[in-house]
C-alpha cells in the first residue's frame, strides 16, 4: 500500500500526523498548484547543446536510445507505463547532467502526462536503489506490484502531491530539504532511502520543447560550451528568426558563470517562487 493509499489510515493511527496534516493542508494545496516540473538533462552520448540545436529542439521521450537508458526503458516496460520524457515535481537530481531546466505548470497542456509517488527506475532497477519492504515470495514481482500502485489514478496529480505533502512532510519545505516526518507502510521514508525514493515523477508521452522552459542552471563547462556554440552560429540574415540556440539564451541562466551547485540553485529559485 502506497503512501497515498495508506494515508488515512496512517493518520486514523496517529493524530498528530492528522494534525499536521489538517494544519499544512492549505498551502499545501498552494504549493503544489505552483511547483514546477525539473528535468536535469542527460550526460549519455547525446548532449543537451544536439537537443537544442537539432529539430525538434526538444527533451526527448525514452524511446529516444542514447538520450535515455535501457534501464528506463526496462522499468517502462515491467511497470506498463508509456514511453516518456521523464520529470521531478520541484526537485533537480545533478546525478542525471549538468543542466537543469525548470518548466512551468502550463507545460503540461497538450501532453498526456503520467505521474507516480516515486522514481519508478530507483524502485524496480537491478540495484535496488531504493529500498522497501514488499511482502511476496518474489520480491521482484511484488517491487512491480508496488510500483504500480505507486502511479497517480487520479486526473489532478497535483492534489494529490497536495495530500502527499501535507500528509508526510512538517514542515513542508522538508520535501526539498529534509525527510519525510512520518511513516510510510512500505517503510520507503524510514530505510535510509535519499530523497528520489519520496518524490512525484512527472512523465510525459510526447517530446517537451525546451524553450518553453521558465528557468535553468547549468555547471560552468556546459554554460561556457553554449557560448562557445552561440558565437561560432553562422551570421544572421537580417528579418530571418533568431537561432533557437538564440531564443535559449536570450533567458539567462539563473547563476550567470555556472556553478557545481546547478541543481540547489534551481530548486531554490522554485521554493522562493511557490511559496515554501
Amino acid at each position: 500500500m502506497p503512501a497515498l493509499s495508506g494515508l488515512q489510515n496512517q493518520m486514523s493511527m496517529n493524530p498528530t500526523q492528522r494534525e499536521s496534516f489538517d494544519r499544512n493542508e492549505a498551502h499545501a494545496r498552494k504549493i503544489a498548484k505552483m511547483v514546477h516540473l525539473v528535468h536535469v538533462s542527460s550526460t549519455n552520448e547525446i548532449s543537451f547543446v544536439e537537443l537544442l540545436i537539432e529539430p525538434p529542439h526538444a527533451i526527448p521521450t525514452s524511446d529516444h536510445v542514447t538520450y535515455c537508458s535501457d534501464a528506463t526503458r526496462r522499468a517502462e516496460d515491467l511497470l506498463e507505463l508509456a514511453r516518456s520524457a521523464y520529470f521531478y515535481a520541484g526537485r533537480a537530481c545533478p546525478a542525471f547532467g549538468d543542466l537543469a531546466l525548470a518548466f512551468g505548470p502550463s507545460a503540461e497542456v497538450g501532453r498526456t502526462v503520467s505521474v507516480s509517488s516515486i522514481d519508478t527506475g530507483g524502485l524496480v532497477h537491478s540495484n535496488r536503489y531504493i529500498k522497501c519492504e514488499v511482502t511476496g515470495a518474489d520480491e521482484d514481482a511484488a517491487r512491480v506490484e508496488f510500483g504500480k500502485a505507486c502511479n497517480i489514478k487520479e486526473p489532478d496529480w497535483r492534489g494529490e502531491f497536495a495530500r502527499f505533502l501535507a500528509g508526510y512532510f512538517e514542515p513542508l519545505a522538508d520535501y526539498w530539504k529534509g525527510r519525510p516526518a512520518y511513516e510510510d507502510p512500505e517503510k520507503v521514508f524510514t530505510l535510509g532511502n535519499t530523497w528520489r525514493a519520496w518524490t512525484f515523477e512527472v512523465r510525459f508521452a510526447e517530446p517537451q520543447p525546451i524553450v518553453d522552459r521558465v528557468a535553468w542552471t547549468a555547471k560552468k563547462a556546459q554554460l561556457d560550451l553554449l557560448r562557445r556554440k552561440q558565437a561560432a552560429q553562422p551570421v544572421a540574415v537580417p528579418g530571418n528568426p533568431i537561432s533557437v540556440l538564440d531564443q535559449f539564451l536570450n533567458q539567462p541562466s539563473l547563476n550567470p558563470v555556472g556553478s557545481d551547485a546547478f541543481c540547489a540553485e534551481l530548486e531554490s529559485w522554485i521554493m522562493a517562487q511557490i511559496g515554501v
